[in-house]
């Protein structure tokens, strides 16, 4: 994974996409610095409020509470990750520096995918500006989990696909301790065995398969902690139900209750109609993956496809599109999908739907105002 000089202007392609996505956030953050949410919306929503500022708001709090105090029955819906990395390393300020190298790792990751797909650079391009400036920006340069998530995810594949099989295990292994959604990477390795099978190539099925522990092991290790701290190894799962009030539906029940509501909730249909853009990314998967037909586009589009399922069931009581934009800005074939897309003019107005629910969302997130 070494870097020539050859590939200088790819990285000053990188920095200057970085740039463009701090920049909105910044001048996002910075606008009307005397807004915040009443009192009593804090203390109803945000445990340790007292604590919040700038880009360190809302989830990013627990973390830091869980790094610097240990897990409570209640925080263990967080996955370990981040307050381990907050843990070694207290100071916000200096992870927020941190963030932005591993937002440009994330940017080379998925360029380095993106070429074994053989994808022209003219659409890479387009799918690094489209996820740089995707409408929930903000976690991907905040203390979040999602930058973590794809960061090991793209690695990891990244790995197995150059037969750094051990670092392949070891990099998913990482990827899902970052969010309980990471298990979902779990399809690439499926995906790859499945094809192995068919194909007669036992050396690739097993590798596929310590491969895809790597991701279960991670998981069952969090599982394992809960067990000895709490007696209980799916706490997590149970926290999330029964005190979060999060639960997983059909991926059409929140639709249905945005437009069934009276009155109808002017945000939730803004929140819905983004989610159907982006999501509208994953048809552009159709045409290249028949098209090659090879195991890549295929694992590409079977994860797309179920990350998106995913992002769309999961529902909280009274609050129908909660979490749904930000678990989609992680499924990168939609930005994948979106840049296979020939009309020029349909994408760039994509790209300014993009921008303007990244400004809006960094704008609410740094003032204290709920946006998921």
């Amino acid at each position: 994974m070494t870097t020539s000089i050859r590939n200088y202007p790819r990285w000053k392609s990188y920095l200057t996409i970085m740039g463009a996505h701090d920049a909105l956030l910044l001048m996002a953050s910075v606008m009307s610095p005397g807004v915040h949410p009443s009192l009593s919306y804090l203390i109803h929503n945000e445990q340790w409020y007292q604590n919040a500022h700038f880009w360190f708001q809302w989830d990013v709090l627990w973390y830091q509470h869980i790094a610097l105090n240990g897990y409570t029955p209640l925080s263990s819906a967080f996955f370990p990750w981040v307050p381990l990395t907050i843990h070694l390393i207290p100071n916000l300020w200096f992870w927020l520096i941190i963030m932005q190298f591993l937002f440009l790792g994330v940017l080379w990751a998925m360029d380095e995918v993106m070429k074994t797909l053989d994808m022209s650079q003219h659409q890479r391009n387009w799918a690094l500006w489209l996820f740089a400036l995707n409408p929930a920006a903000i976690y991907f340069t905040t203390l979040y989990p999602e930058p973590w998530t794809l960061l090991w995810g793209l690695f990891s594949w990244a790995a197995f696909l150059r037969g750094q099989r051990i670092t392949a295990f070891a990099m998913a292994c990482i990827a899902s301790l970052t969010h309980g959604t990471a298990i979902l990477w779990g399809v690439f390795p499926l995906v790859n065995a499945g094809f192995s099978l068919y194909t007669r190539k036992p050396v690739r099925f097993w590798e596929s398969i310590l491969w895809g522990s790597g991701f279960a092991a991670g998981f069952l290790s969090y599982m394992g902690y809960c067990w000895v701290k709490f007696r209980d190894p799916f706490i997590f799962l149970t926290v999330e139900h029964t005190q979060w009030d999060n639960h997983w539906t059909w991926p059409w029940h929140q639709w249905v209750e945005v437009l069934t509501k009276s009155p109808v909730n002017l945000l939730d249909l803004l929140l819905m109609t983004v989610g159907m853009v982006m999501i509208l990314g994953l048809v552009g998967m159709v045409r290249p993956a028949i098209l090659h037909c090879s195991v890549s586009w295929t694992a590409v589009a079977v994860y797309g496809t179920v990350a998106a399922v995913v992002a769309l069931a999961f529902d909280r009581t009274s609050l129908p599109v909660h979490s749904t934009i930000r678990l989609l800005s992680g499924d990168f074939p939609i930005y994948l999908g979106w840049a296979q897309v020939t009309n020029r003019y349909l994408k760039v107005f994509v790209l300014l739907i993009f921008i303007l629910y990244a400004g809006v969302g960094a704008y609410w997130f740094s003032h204290g105002f709920f946006y998921q």
